[in-house]
């Protein structure tokens, strides 16, 4: 029988520590190959890759975080990516090699959206307003003219709904108003879902005196405003020290007599009032002297200035050439406190003043600044509010009120104008400003300069979106002091690249309660969350507190500072 052929495995040249063959084998039969370092990412036994990205100069590392299907495309210093004798080399001829589709074109189809995208624009610029203080994210952005963006992107293209504009929205953080020093101490957090669940009754309100003069209402200021015959802003201002609550004369004397523990203005006030609608960051000061509680504003600080379109859902963001972009959040601001006081002046006789029955406190002892002219010409009503707990019926009817508490709160409210010469009936000016529909923060509001007179029921509701905070802390502020008509003037520039010359457009009224419903507010919500804050504060030890709202979440933090801390200078660096 003849013998079977058999098969003898080749010795294999194995090293134990290292990839390939051992150092001490004599290799002498190959020392004059050629060796190029091998890569395990080398694909071996392809003869052309018709999918693969030739890579650039061996730089090409766009495949590097592409998912699971092209992690072996990272860029290798050595192997089939490094230049190599071995490497084929494309012929001349193969450089006007193309591939031909010939596959016929798919017919497209009828734009059914076409006709319905512009009527679905408003709805949906409706309900990006709903998002309040949210980035937009792929699809929340505006609808494109094609209609349906969620349909177009279902044939595999979904990864496109989040495009690089949305990236660089993203990036846009907040700062906060006040930097926190290293030796604050963080007391306490107070999110703003559990301030929505807390509730107190309307307390009752006693007038403690009118200090200065009122001016009476000018309504043909009122009625000559229109798209037609826009009347030109006027450039006269009205002055308006605005002191803060422990530096006010007269609460200083409520202080003295002892007549009330908690002391504050309008405009801190509404602010908390309203703080669970608020986006951008802001402060208040809390001093504990003894038994009493003063709330105060920081000179210059963010509660000084009216916010444009804070609660849009893509609001004014700030520019690093703060100087030149003249529709940053911070320039709008300081228009929009401009554009307020001019209106008031355009909106008032001034020449026709109602006396109250006290003098102005801030013109008393002030000989230089009456003599320079810039006395201030305002109107200030102070009142008392008893925060005392009360005892409610199964009805929820108050039937008691704890008295042993001594929660009254002091509080100077303002007053702009009066209607039919008549003291009684106050009211309040304010105005709303529009800088550039096309500009990034516009929040998709209507152009007033031809909508304002037939859709003006859609620009309110715009501007109660976009605004809510800002309208939210002035109705808060109109009922503080008893007013029940607030003239809200809408003003646009003469130019979209001018922030110093406007036109005034029309005046809407409102009355304060109705706009807070309209809102979708709740006062008894409201001073529920004025009641726990007093009691929280009531409750520190002396000594001086900061209260700020967090730039990047809806908190408020409570912070215990030291009493030696002023914040002049500060603000005299950031005039600087």
């Amino acid at each position: 029988m003849a013998e079977l052929p058999r098969f003898a495995l080749p010795k294999i040249l194995d090293a134990p520590t290292s990839w390939g063959p051992p150092d001490s084998e004599n290799l002498s039969d190959f020392k004059d190959i050629p060796y190029a370092p091998f890569s395990k990412f080398d694909k071996i036994g392809k003869a052309a890759d018709w999918a693969g990205e030739q890579a650039k100069e061996g730089n090409d590392q766009r495949g590097r975080q592409r998912g699971r299907q092209n992690r072996d495309q990272t860029f290798q210093t050595y192997g089939s990516n490094s230049s190599s004798a071995f490497a084929y080399q494309q012929a001349e001829e193969d450089a006007s090699f193309l591939l031909v589709d010939n596959r016929s074109a798919a017919a497209k189809k009828a734009s059914l959206y076409k006709a319905t995208g512009q009527k679905q624009k408003f709805t949906r610029g409706a309900d990006k307003g709903g998002r309040r203080g949210m980035q937009r994210l792929g699809n929340s952005s505006a609808p494109a003219k094609g209609g349906n963006r969620f349909n177009q992107n279902q044939g595999g293209n979904f990864r496109k709904r989040f495009g690089y504009n949305d990236y660089k929205r993203m990036q846009g953080t907040r700062f906060a108003s006040i930097e926190v020093a290293k030796d604050w101490v963080l007391s306490q957090d107070l999110d703003f879902v559990r301030l929505n669940k807390l509730s107190f009754a309307v307390p009752e309100a006693t007038d403690y005196g009118i200090y200065g003069s009122l001016p009476t209402f000018n309504p043909r200021a009122e009625r000559i405003a229109s798209i037609k015959n826009p009347s030109v802003l006027t450039k006269k201002t009205q002055v308006r020290y605005d002191v803060t609550a422990s530096e006010d004369p007269i609460l200083n004397q409520i202080a003295n007599d002892n007549k009330a523990t908690v002391f504050v203005t309008d405009v801190v006030l509404s602010a908390l009032m309203a703080s669970t609608r608020s986006v951008y960051p802001w402060e208040i000061i809390i001093n504990r002297v003894g038994d009493k509680l003063f709330l105060d504003k920081r000179s210059g600080g963010s509660l000084d200035f009216f916010t444009v379109n804070e609660n849009a859902a893509e609001p004014p963001m700030e520019s690093a050439e703060k100087d030149n972009n003249i529709n940053s959040a911070s320039l709008l601001a300081v228009e929009a406190v401009d554009v307020n006081s001019r209106i008031l002046s355009q909106l008032i006789n001034s020449e026709d003043q109602i006396e109250g029955e006290n003098p102005n406190p801030f013109n008393e002892n002030d000989n230089d600044a009456e003599a320079e002219g810039v006395e201030d010409n305002g109107c200030y009503k102070y009142r008392l509010f008893n925060l005392n707990a009360k005892i409610l019926d199964d009805n929820q009817v108050v039937i008691d009120t704890k008295d042993d508490e001594n929660c009254i709160m002091a509080v100077r409210t303002q007053l702009d104008a009066v209607l039919d010469k008549n003291i009684d009936k106050p009211i309040m000016i304010r105005a709303l400003n529009q800088f550039d529909t096309r500009a990034i923060g516009a929040g998709g509001a209507l152009d007033w300069n031809t909508k304002l007179d037939s859709q003006r029921g859609a620009v309110i509701a715009t501007e109660l979106k976009n605004n809510a905070a800002k309208l939210g802390k002035w109705a808060f502020q109109a009922t503080l002091a008893d007013i029940n008509t607030l003239k809200l003037g809408f003003v646009t520039r003469a130019s979209v690249k001018n922030s110093q010359n406007h036109n005034l457009l029309g005046v809407a009224n409102f009355k304060p309660t109705e706009l807070i419903r309209q809102m979708g507010l709740n006062i008894n919500k409201s001073w529920g969350i004025v009641k726990a804050i007093v009691d929280l504060c009531m409750k520190l030890e002396e000594g001086k507190y900061i209260m700020a709202r967090d730039p990047a979440k809806p908190v408020i933090k409570l912070y215990s500072i030291p009493s030696s801390t002023t914040f002049d200078d500060n603000d005299a660096e950031d005039d600087a």
